[in-house]
Order: structure tokens, then sequence, then C-alpha cells
């Protein structure tokens, strides 16, 4: 249906009336595909915290919720009472972290006793998990750090007696207990080989002998498949 207007213009409804339901269609298209549109969002994880002006272990702890001694097992390196300024601290769950982790089967580690006689191996005995391995020792023999590292405890801790405990890279710690003396001071940087503490028969022992442990994570790993062969 046409229609005429004195200034002579002529409008065509059904034409006026398509484009109008065109329109229409296509804002109801674009309006539920805003409605329904959800971005994605990439997750993404902090590998590494920078250390500022003013930070300190604790402060960086507090920040991070997390456990001021798992920042050092993770960052056996650091000097806790001298942070260096833009320097990267790992946290855990980072990749680097993992690489790290895995990275304990390219290692070295070395027997902590120059003489090795072994009086219990690591595993379950009467229904309970041995966490490591005793060496049989005479009183005040030398004991020596498996692996470069950090020490994060040096006093008594209940049955282990007087113990020393080393991180590594990569959330790895080693454990020397039933010390004699302990040498070594928490926060010292020690390098593969150093002697740490002496054997002794502190804590629940019944003879001179050192118990070590490896533990990765915190868990407890058979020692022996990372030392080397005895034979």
């Amino acid at each position: 249906m046409l229609l005429k207007f004195g200034l002579g213009k002529t409008l065509n409804y059904p034409i006026i009336i398509m484009k109008k339901a065109l329109f229409g269609l296509l804002l109801s298209v674009i309006l539920s595909a805003c409605t329904n549109y959800s971005p994605t969002i990439e997750p993404t994880t902090q590998q590494f915290y920078t250390i500022q002006s003013g930070d300190s272990l604790d402060s960086i702890a507090f920040l991070l919720e997390l456990p001021p001694a798992l920042l050092i097992r993770l960052n056996p390196s650091i000097d806790p009472d001298n942070l260096v300024l833009g320097s990267r601290l790992i946290l855990p769950g980072s990749q680097a972290q993992s690489q790290a982790g895995s990275s304990i089967k390219n290692l070295t580690y070395i027997w902590p006793l120059s003489n090795i006689d072994v009086s219990s191996p690591f595993g379950y005995r009467w229904g309970r998990l041995h966490s490591g391995i005793d060496l049989r020792a005479p009183l005040g023999t030398p004991i020596k750090a498996s692996f470069h590292g950090q020490v994060i405890f040096s006093g008594r801790k209940s049955n282990y007696g007087k113990i020393i405990i080393l991180a590594h890279a990569g959330g790895i710690e080693t454990t020397y207990a039933h010390n004699g003396r302990n040498l070594a001071k928490v926060g010292q940087q020690v390098k593969k080989g150093a002697i740490i503490a002496s054997v002794g028969r502190t804590g629940n022992a019944t003879g001179n002998h050192l118990h070590f442990e490896l533990r990765q994570q915190g868990e407890p790993i058979d020692p022996k498949q990372y030392l080397p062969t005895l034979y």
C-alpha cells in the first residue's frame, strides 16, 4: 500500500514493516548473545615472589599465608636475616618448584658417614613405618651433610633426641638424628660433605647410631634409592 503526502514523499508500508521486523530480529539476536556471553579467564598461578624494600621472611609469609619454614625449604639458598632486594622466591605449586622437586634423581647425595653399617633399613617394621635408615657407628663419629643445603632445625625433638634438618632445593629435606652433638646452627649454609654433627644415642636409641631420613615435600622416601650403592 502506497501513501502520498503533501511534500511529494511516498511511503511503502510493507517495506517499512519488513525492515522493522528484520531490525528487531537482529537486535534480539545481539542482546541474546550478550546475555549468554561469559568470557573465558585463563587461570594464573604466581610462581615467584620478588623481594621488596622492607620485606622480611615473616612479612612475606604472612602476606602469602604460608609457613616461613616452607619458604625456606623451597628456597634453601636464601638467608632469612638478610634478604636480597629484587631476588625472587619460589612459591609452592609453581612450575619451578615442580621442576626442582623432580630433579632429586639427577642430584648426587652422599652417605652421611664415612663407614656404612646399616643396622635398620627404611620400611615397615612391627607394623609401623621406619621413615629412615639407621647407621651404626662409634660415639663421636663425624656426621656429614648429604648435600648442599641450609640448616632449618638444630635442637632436640622427643624420640629423635638431638637432631639437625637440612633443607635442599625442590622441597627436599635430610634429617640427622640421635646425635651426640649438633655442630651446625639454624640458618647456616652448608656444603655437601661438611661436618654438621657427631654420632650419639640421644632420644629413643638403644645404642650409638645415626638415624638418617630423606623427605620430599614432607613425605619420607627410601634414602638408599638416591645414595651411592655400597657394593
